[in-house]
């Protein structure tokens, strides 16, 4: 073999691959591996980018963790103020202002105001409106429960101290109250329910004893008032007494019927009297 076909032979299988593009080749294949301490500034001593040691993993706890927050970390909300707070809430729903709010039924500007403050919705606002609504509601049931069972347990009371004088001393008392109480107090004491409190009665019941004994007080006369008897106007206020919703609106100073309950029991106080 001559010298020249031996340098030929010897070119060719040393040649180098082509390494540009247009020869066929290319930028190299990339390793793949990470080293977060090559990344600038604070990135390079970032305790969390240590856990990485390769692209596709760094990639992969990304795609994760956007897919677990809903968006991409430029596009999530940071607060720097009241201001960003005010139009968070908005973008949210809230109405531009309290008066915004529309609710079934009256509803007092204060809860407006505080619904407003607090960035709520309608629909939120309709939640927190219900519950309330709901535990005044329960507050209050309870409440007429408890006077009702209280006005019981008074009157049981006052039967087992006065036995078979308890029609008498009772009458004895509402007589002496009668004689020197006014509408407002009997009102007052009707309402509160202390017109039956066993002290209130007893110490009456007390003063009207000594008021008959001078003949002031008198007991079963009979007598009427404007057409009235006194018998018939117990019996009458009994009645009105057992009608829950007659004392409804007798105990409620804001139902609609409320001075016309106070006005019927206090004609019947009258006619007793």
């Amino acid at each position: 073999m001559s010298e020249v076909e031996q340098t030929s032979t010897t070119n060719t299988e040393v040649a180098p691959e082509p390494s540009t593009i247009l020869g066929g080749g290319g930028q190299p294949e990339p390793t793949g591996n990470f080293d977060p301490t090559t990344l600038p500034g604070e990135l390079a001593n970032e305790p969390s980018l240590r856990n990485f040691d390769s692209i596709e993993k760094l990639a992969k706890s990304y795609v994760h963790a956007v897919r677990k927050l809903g968006a991409p970390g430029e596009e999530l909300v940071r607060i720097n103020g009241e201001s960003d707070k005010g139009e968070i809430y908005n973008r949210l729903g809230r109405p531009e202002s309290p008066d915004g709010y529309n609710f079934d039924g009256e509803t007092p500007d204060h809860f407006k105001k505080t619904a407003h403050d607090i960035g709520l919705n309608q629909d939120q606002a309709n939640q927190l409106r219900s519950y309330l609504v709901d535990v005044a509601q329960q507050d209050n049931q309870s409440a007429r429960d408890n006077f009702d069972k209280q006005q019981v347990e008074y009157q049981q009371q006052l039967q087992q101290e006065f036995g078979g004088d308890y029609n008498k001393n009772v009458e004895l008392a509402r007589r002496a109250f009668l004689r020197y109480g006014d509408a407002d107090t009997v009102q007052f004491l009707e309402q509160s329910g202390l017109g039956n409190h066993p002290g209130l009665i007893k110490t009456f019941s007390k003063i009207g004893q000594a008021l008959s004994e001078d003949g002031s007080v008198m007991l079963g006369t009979g007598e009427q008032l404007g057409g009235m008897s006194p018998a018939t106007a117990s019996s009458t206020m009994e009645d009105l007494r057992a009608d829950a919703d007659f004392m409804e609106a007798y105990r409620d100073a804001y139902h609609p019927k409320h001075s016309e309950a106070v006005k019927r029991m206090q004609d019947l106080y009258q006619y007793m009297g």
